[in-house]
């Protein structure tokens, strides 16, 4: 197993739905991965609608030429300490301890800065519909091939939408609070179990200070 079979289902899923979700741009899709260290977790991708290869993640345009081309960006995206997002991920990984073995994911697919209009396609009222409970079953999937350490979960609202605080869902996973003080918890997917923290790393208001506090926190995390 790689993680060419989870790009599979995602791309299969959105064939399902993209007429009736009115889909007009690709799925996130991943490289393979980095397993056994720290995974970042967060709710969605956000897209740049000015961004100049923006043809390139076109549903229309959905290919295997493509799929492997997007595939290569996030690669370096990933591998780019200079990249807003990503260079600040790595930038904690380091500190931590975890300089080579970190990645990041996202529990939905669905390339959209906005989380309300995420939300317009994955919930109905209180709950996660069809189409936001299979990303989600695809996205523990990944969660458990890439077997993580530690998880930081870096957005307030993925963290909600796993303790089923919104959009509940009928999935095998929970999650117990260790400590609700320092935000601690245990992630439980069947019979595994997975130490995760939340802090918040998304976002462009983020000062230097606090993201030295939060690198501290999860060191902290991580050696206790």
């Amino acid at each position: 197993m790689n993680i060419d079979s989870f790009n599979d289902r995602i791309i299969d899923l959105w064939c399902e739905y993209k007429k009736v979700k009115k889909l007009t741009l690709l799925p996130y899709i991943y490289s393979e991965p980095e397993r056994y260290g720290i995974l970042f977790l967060t709710l969605n991708p956000a897209f740049r609608k000015n961004r100049k290869d923006k043809e390139l993640y076109k549903i229309a345009n959905i290919n295997n030429k493509n799929i492997e081309i997007i595939k290569k960006l996030h690669k370096e995206h990933l591998n780019n300490p200079k990249h807003p997002f990503f260079g600040r991920l790595r930038k904690v990984a380091e500190y931590v301890g975890f300089p080579q073995k970190w990645d990041q994911s996202d529990l939905f697919f669905l390339r959209q800065t906005d989380s309300e209009k995420l939300y317009a396609k994955i919930l109905d009222k209180d709950n996660l519909n069809e189409f936001g409970r299979k990303q989600l079953e695809i996205s523990v999937d990944i969660i458990k091939y890439i077997k993580p350490e530690i998880i930081v979960v870096g957005s307030k609202k993925a963290l909600k939408i796993l303790m089923g605080k919104k959009g509940k869902f009928s999935l095998d996973i929970n999650v117990d609070v260790v400590d609700n003080k320092s935000d601690t918890y245990i992630l439980n997917i069947k019979k595994r179990k997975y130490r995760m923290i939340y802090r918040r790393l998304i976002g462009p208001y983020i000062s230097e200070s606090t993201l030295q506090e939060t690198m501290r926190d999860i060191k902290n995390f991580v050696n206790s």
